[in-house]
């Protein structure tokens, strides 16, 4: 009744992202202007103009010893085309330069200012007159040597007092011997131990576990800045879809945007506006046409930009055919716009997605699951964990409505904050306005959300002023204590005093508390009070058993947190009980 013998899951897409809008990151627009740019100054990728196999920056060409020169030849130093600043005192004879930093011994020194003398007149005290010359950058012009000669480098030996030892050859005279380092320090070889010999190919083996892109590909990567994290723009990589993003039967996926063009899809359906789900989906889309609410297909034209022209959308309730398939969307209970997706084929057999949804009893009632004889079921599993049975949505609202009271009972100036996605939450600050009698504020992209979600109750309490109202939404990703208190600040004292806010989001869920949520401590910070709120807009556990009894599908097909051997068998585990 679960995933059969072939079919592979996508690890990186459905054991990271799938959670993203419950808890995590929306990727809503709508929360760029409350969220800092910590990329502001990107790396500058250009530099790395040329790289070798292993993404390093190439400067020399070196033979195969690594030393940069012939055998028998002199290594001698080239002078950069820099800026030189050099200044010669007699009393010193000190050479300060801006180059690269080389060490020149006295017999450099020495015959560097016997070809001065040249050109350096003294003065009746017999001091030589101090010169300073100065010669620019210049890439057009090739670097001019100091002397006529070229300088020489210091050898390290002599510059650290130390005998040079004796180079050694092999048998055929033509490649070095690496010097013992123990015998160069005076330090005896200990007896028993065998010389280290190299060993090529595990080398290999080793260094192609660092391997970097290609120079050619390297040269592509530019920095960019992104939400929060770090992207480059290069070569376009296109996972291939996975299984359980087709219908099978069909030419139809469901939430499969981030594959791009999908091999044999005619058909692209859209569950609901969460990042985690339309990812992918940009105003370039061009791969054909996509199937959502008309909820979901407003908020893709403007947020998205999507071209009006790729995007069905599909009343709720209704029944459509699309290539000889009757589709029906369902009321999810999650975000506004979401959907149920629910596939009826003409032997009978349905299939139903769940996408994102909340289950409740209201869905025992809907017909179309009544009449169906659902063979396969892609649910969303979330929280399909017997630690996670969360109190009923009812529950939470009506406790966040008595602290928030209480809260104004003791102080009059008090904000009170609800954090929310830049879609979903909307029914816990809608019902705290409902039963105060007050206005919403929120800023003016996500009152241009609001207003598109066919709510007129909701967007009747929108307020466009923040010193009209008490009762403020926010991102999620604001609610902690040094934002909050930043917040705070932006009004007089005697407006606001103190911020009470609430995170209403399934992760603040414990066993300990379970349903008793009277029992929830706030996180208390100077003037900041945040409660965190068991209020999910997914399925908890008790939930999914109950759906499932009902609907007794002939195979279920989990969405969410597969990405791991051991969790899919642990919830096939659980659909066996439930099933039996």
């Amino acid at each position: 009744m679960g995933w059969q013998e072939g079919e592979v899951y996508d690890e990186e897409e459905c054991g990271v992202e799938r959670n993203v809008d419950e808890g995590q990151l929306d990727g809503a627009p709508s929360d760029q202007s409350f969220r800092e740019s910590f990329f502001s100054s990107g790396d500058d990728w250009t530099s790395l103009y040329e790289v070798d196999e292993y993404g390093m920056p190439l400067t020399n060409q070196v033979d195969d010893e690594g030393l940069g020169f012939e055998k028998g030849e002199q290594f001698q130093s080239q002078v950069l085309d820099a800026e030189i600043l050099v200044k010669v005192e007699s009393s010193t004879e000190k050479i300060e330069t801006g180059g690269p930093g080389v060490v020149y011994n006295s017999i450099v020194k020495t015959e560097y200012l016997e070809n001065l003398d040249a050109h350096v007149g003294t003065s009746s005290s017999g001091k030589a007159n101090t010169i300073t010359t100065a010669r620019k950058r210049s890439s057009k012009q090739p670097s001019s040597q100091l002397v006529s000669g070229k300088l020489v480098q210091t050898n390290l030996f002599g510059f650290l007092g130390i005998a040079p030892p004796k180079p050694e050859q092999t048998s055929s005279g033509k490649k070095l011997k690496q010097q013992d380092i123990r015998a160069l320090f005076g330090v005896g070889v200990p007896s028993g131990i065998p010389p280290i010999v190299r060993n090529p190919a595990a080398e290999a083996v080793f260094m192609s576990k660092f391997k970097r892109p290609s120079p050619a590909v390297s040269n592509q990567i530019q920095g960019r800045k992104g939400r929060g994290k770090r992207e480059f723009e290069g070569p376009e990589v296109v996972r291939k879809c996975p299984f359980y993003k087709r219908m099978p039967g069909t030419s139809f996926t469901v939430d499969a945007f981030k594959y791009g063009e999908v091999e044999g899809c005619s058909a692209y359906f859209l569950t609901h506006f969460h990042y985690d789900h339309y990812g992918g989906l940009t105003k370039a889309w061009s791969h054909g046409p996509i199937y959502c609410t008309p909820v979901t297909a407003r908020l893709c034209v403007l947020c998205l930009y999507v071209d009006p022209r790729w995007i069905c959308p599909l009343q709720i309730g209704l029944t459509h055919v699309i290539e000889g398939v009757e589709v029906r969307m369902l009321e999810a209970n999650h975000c506004p716009g979401a959907a149920l997706i629910l596939f009826r084929f003409k032997s009978g057999n349905s299939i139903l997605h769940t996408g994102d949804f909340r289950a409740c009893k209201k869905m025992e009632e809907y017909p179309e699951l009544l009449s169906s004889r659902i063979s396969t079921v892609y649910l969303d599993t979330t929280y399909c964990d017997q630690r996670y049975r969360f109190p009923l949505q009812e529950e939470v609202i009506k406790f966040v409505i008595r602290q928030t009271c209480n809260a104004l009972v003791r102080n009059k100036k008090t904000l009170v904050v609800v954090g929310s996605y830049s879609i979903g939450k909307e029914r816990v600050y809608h019902s705290i306005a409902e039963a105060l009698g007050v206005q919403v504020f929120a800023d003016r992209q996500r009152r241009r959300i609001l207003t598109s979600l066919d709510w007129p109750e909701l967007a009747s309490k929108l307020s466009t002023q923040p010193d009209d109202t008490f009762l403020h939404v926010l991102p999620l990703s604001n609610l902690n204590p040094p934002k909050l208190k930043a917040y705070l600040q932006t009004y007089s004292p005697k407006k606001y005093s103190a911020v009470l806010a609430f995170r209403p989001t399934g992760w603040t869920y414990t066993e300990k508390v379970g349903d008793k949520l009277d029992m929830i401590k706030p996180h208390c910070s100077g003037p900041v009070t945040i409660y965190g709120v068991p209020y999910s807009e997914h399925s908890s556990f008790t939930e999914l058993r109950e759906f499932i009894q009902f609907v007794r599908p002939g195979r279920i097909i989990p969405t969410v947190n597969v990405g791991k051997a051991s969790e899919r068998h642990k919830m096939q585990a659980y659909f066996d009980q439930w099933l039996a």
